[in-house]
């Protein structure tokens, strides 16, 4: 995974965007479309997803360990469906089918909040970036990092009018990947997270990233 990381900054702080309206009250519903940092044994919807942890390695056992749980648990909200997928890219991927977030999005059920986390894959194995573009999306063009993220939030906001849409972000990305979610969020309005650095073992979140994830997205949602 080392060359995967090449183009990425040595230190990342905590940033957002369009979150101030974002607002969490008790027993909200929350669903996650995610990949391999967002997945837990049996606690996938649906559960044939390919899963990561629980993962010895990175001290990630137990489901009360990973970023979601903890986010979820200490604000007394519900988890109602994790769809997340180890492996898993935003752009779809030629010769293979539905895994991607462009084609599992619409099986969230009916959220109140949706955390989207995902871009990592896509930057790890070079799919296409391509251009900007906002509208008129013919197939091909999920095959690209920027149509399919656009596509992708433009789709979440028609498919759930009443979720709140918040976009995370990981630390280690090509700078276009990263920066490309930043410009379609804004565009979208949607609430942008983009991470501070946190502590990962072989390229994912260790027991104390974990919490140093749920940390950061508590200190930006969770108001005093």
């Amino acid at each position: 995974l080392g060359s995967a990381f090449s183009d990425s900054c040595s230190k990342e702080e905590l940033e957002c965007s369009n979150c101030t309206n974002i607002f969490l009250t008790k027993d909200m519903i929350v669903s996650i479309l995610g990949d391999s940092y967002s997945t837990f044994q049996e606690y996938l919807s649906p559960n044939s997803n390919l899963t990561y942890y629980p993962q010895s390695q990175t001290g990630v056992t137990e489901v009360t360990h990973t970023w979601w749980y903890q986010f979820i648990s200490q604000n007394q909200l519900y988890l109602e469906c994790n769809n997340s997928y180890s492996g898993s890219t935003i752009a779809r991927k030629p010769n293979t089918k539905g895994t991607s977030y462009v084609e599992r999005y619409p099986d969230l059920g009916n959220p109140d909040l949706i955390f989207v986390f995902g871009g990592t894959n896509d930057s790890w194995k070079g799919i296409p970036i391509g251009d900007y573009q906002y509208s008129d999306w013919e197939e091909d063009d999920l095959l690209y990092f920027r149509p399919a993220f656009a596509y992708l939030l433009y789709e979440l906001q028609l498919t759930y009018p009443k979720a709140q849409i918040i976009n995370l972000i990981n630390t280690d990305l090509k700078k276009d990947y990263k920066e490309s979610m930043e410009t379609i969020c804004q565009y979208n309005h949607v609430c942008n997270i983009s991470l501070g650095d946190f502590e990962k073992i072989d390229g994912h979140p260790s027991k104390k990233g974990m919490e140093s994830i749920s940390q950061q997205i508590t200190q930006i949602l969770v108001k005093p």
